[in-house]
């Protein structure tokens, strides 16, 4: 579901009375799949206590997610939508996070993001996307 923007406090309660965060990472305006650089929202839903489903690229991956559910097409609506399905109801049908995921979260802080982005960008690590310069 598609929801405007929420204030903190909202989005805190929304995702503390949810069961499962999935997020295909996907553009459809341009059908290909979106890298996230780090995905506060799998931390925020993480610390919340959701089961996690995402597709395995970009910083999801970094984020131990419990399930990563697609190709490199992981479009929901692509043939793979039966296997996001059934992860999805795995999740709903009781399956906890994995331990000890929520703690983790709860303790994420900016500095250590700034670290990870200082380290890759020292170490000269190239984007997983394009991007564009001016001119």
């Amino acid at each position: 579901t598609m929801l405007d923007g929420l204030s903190q406090p909202a989005l805190a309660e929304l995702m503390s009375g949810s069961r499962v965060w999935v997020h295909p990472s996907w553009m459809g305006v341009v059908d290909q799949p979106f890298h996230e650089t780090y995905c506060i929202g799998a931390v925020e839903a993480a610390a919340a206590g959701c089961v996690r489903i995402g597709s395995p690229w970009g910083a999801l991956r970094e984020r131990g997610l419990e399930h990563y559910v697609g190709s490199p097409v992981g479009n929901p609506d692509r043939p793979d939508r039966e296997l996001w399905a059934r992860a999805i109801a795995r999740a709903l049908d009781g399956e906890p996070p994995r331990p000890g995921v929520r703690e983790d979260a709860l303790e994420t802080g900016w500095d250590g993001v700034a670290e990870i982005f200082e380290s890759a960008i020292s170490a000269g690590v190239p984007s997983p996307v394009p991007v564009l310069a001016p001119g």
